[in-house]
Protein backbone atom coordinates (compact mmCIF):
# COMPACT_ATOMS: atom_id res chain seq x y z
CA UNK A 1 0.00 0.00 0.00
CA UNK A 2 1.18 3.09 -1.04
CA UNK A 3 -0.05 6.89 1.00
CA UNK A 4 0.18 9.86 -0.54
CA UNK A 5 -0.84 13.02 1.40
CA UNK A 6 -2.22 16.36 -0.66
CA UNK A 7 -4.02 19.15 0.80
CA UNK A 8 -6.45 21.09 -0.78
CA UNK A 9 -8.57 24.08 0.06
CA UNK A 10 -12.23 24.06 0.00
CA UNK A 11 -13.92 26.19 2.92
CA UNK A 12 -11.39 24.78 4.90
CA UNK A 13 -8.21 23.53 4.40
CA UNK A 14 -8.48 19.58 3.88
CA UNK A 15 -5.87 16.61 3.62
CA UNK A 16 -6.16 13.81 1.45
CA UNK A 17 -4.70 10.80 1.94
CA UNK A 18 -4.45 9.66 -1.82
CA UNK A 19 -4.46 5.49 -0.87
CA UNK A 20 -3.21 3.21 -3.82
CA UNK A 21 -3.24 -0.58 -3.70
CA UNK A 22 -4.26 -2.80 -1.03
CA UNK A 23 -5.79 -2.50 2.68
CA UNK A 24 -5.19 -5.76 5.04
CA UNK A 25 -3.52 -7.76 7.36
CA UNK A 26 -0.15 -6.46 6.35
CA UNK A 27 -0.51 -2.80 5.77
CA UNK A 28 -3.61 -1.65 8.00
CA UNK A 29 -1.37 -0.66 10.37
CA UNK A 30 0.36 2.13 7.87
CA UNK A 31 -2.64 3.69 7.30
CA UNK A 32 -3.53 3.93 11.46
CA UNK A 33 0.15 5.10 12.22
CA UNK A 34 -0.37 7.86 9.29
CA UNK A 35 -3.44 8.88 10.66
CA UNK A 36 -2.30 9.37 14.08
CA UNK A 37 0.53 11.07 12.94
CA UNK A 38 -1.62 14.13 10.69
CA UNK A 39 -3.57 14.08 13.67
CA UNK A 40 -1.08 15.16 15.90
CA UNK A 41 0.27 17.06 13.53
CA UNK A 42 -3.20 19.47 14.02
CA UNK A 43 -4.86 17.76 10.59
CA UNK A 44 -8.81 18.48 11.05
CA UNK A 45 -10.26 17.33 7.86
CA UNK A 46 -9.17 14.24 6.63
CA UNK A 47 -10.31 12.84 3.44
CA UNK A 48 -9.59 9.13 2.34
CA UNK A 49 -9.58 8.92 -1.53
CA UNK A 50 -10.00 4.69 -2.23
CA UNK A 51 -10.02 5.34 -5.85
CA UNK A 52 -6.99 3.25 -6.33
CA UNK A 53 -7.64 1.05 -3.96
CA UNK A 54 -8.01 -2.66 -4.92
CA UNK A 55 -8.63 -4.55 -2.24
CA UNK A 56 -9.56 -4.02 1.64
CA UNK A 57 -9.73 -6.65 3.96
CA UNK A 58 -12.28 -6.78 7.13
CA UNK A 59 -8.87 -5.49 8.82
CA UNK A 60 -8.42 -2.34 6.37
CA UNK A 61 -12.49 -1.74 7.19
CA UNK A 62 -11.25 -2.22 11.00
CA UNK A 63 -8.54 0.78 10.50
CA UNK A 64 -11.14 2.89 8.75
CA UNK A 65 -13.43 2.32 11.21
CA UNK A 66 -10.47 3.00 14.18
CA UNK A 67 -9.67 6.01 11.96
CA UNK A 68 -13.27 7.97 12.01
CA UNK A 69 -13.25 6.94 16.13
CA UNK A 70 -10.27 8.47 16.68
CA UNK A 71 -11.11 11.53 14.99
CA UNK A 72 -15.03 11.74 16.21
CA UNK A 73 -13.15 11.43 19.71
CA UNK A 74 -11.16 14.05 19.19
CA UNK A 75 -13.98 16.46 17.84
CA UNK A 76 -16.16 15.46 20.95
CA UNK A 77 -13.27 15.97 23.05
CA UNK A 78 -13.40 19.44 21.29
CA UNK A 79 -17.29 20.41 22.07
CA UNK A 80 -16.42 19.85 25.49
CA UNK A 81 -13.58 22.61 25.85
CA UNK A 82 -17.29 24.97 24.38
CA UNK A 83 -14.81 27.84 23.21
CA UNK A 84 -17.47 30.25 22.07
CA UNK A 85 -14.62 32.53 21.00
CA UNK A 86 -15.57 30.40 17.39
CA UNK A 87 -17.57 32.15 14.71
CA UNK A 88 -17.75 29.65 13.10
CA UNK A 89 -19.01 26.09 13.56
CA UNK A 90 -16.33 23.22 14.84
CA UNK A 91 -13.60 22.11 12.17
CA UNK A 92 -14.38 18.58 12.33
CA UNK A 93 -17.36 17.38 10.73
CA UNK A 94 -18.31 13.96 9.19
CA UNK A 95 -22.07 14.50 7.24
CA UNK A 96 -22.93 17.51 8.79
CA UNK A 97 -21.88 16.00 12.52
CA UNK A 98 -19.16 16.81 14.87
CA UNK A 99 -16.81 15.04 13.32
CA UNK A 100 -13.32 15.27 12.00
CA UNK A 101 -13.65 13.53 8.22
CA UNK A 102 -15.81 14.83 5.41
CA UNK A 103 -17.61 12.86 2.58
CA UNK A 104 -16.88 14.45 -0.66
CA UNK A 105 -18.34 12.72 -3.72
CA UNK A 106 -15.30 14.06 -6.09
CA UNK A 107 -11.36 14.92 -5.34
CA UNK A 108 -9.70 16.76 -8.33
Amino acid sequence: MEITVSQQQARVPVTIFHIKGEINTETYEQLQKQAQQAMGAGVCYLLLDLAQVTYVSSYGIRAISQVFSWLRDSAQGDSAEGDSSRSQPSHRQFLGGRRCVDRYKWVS
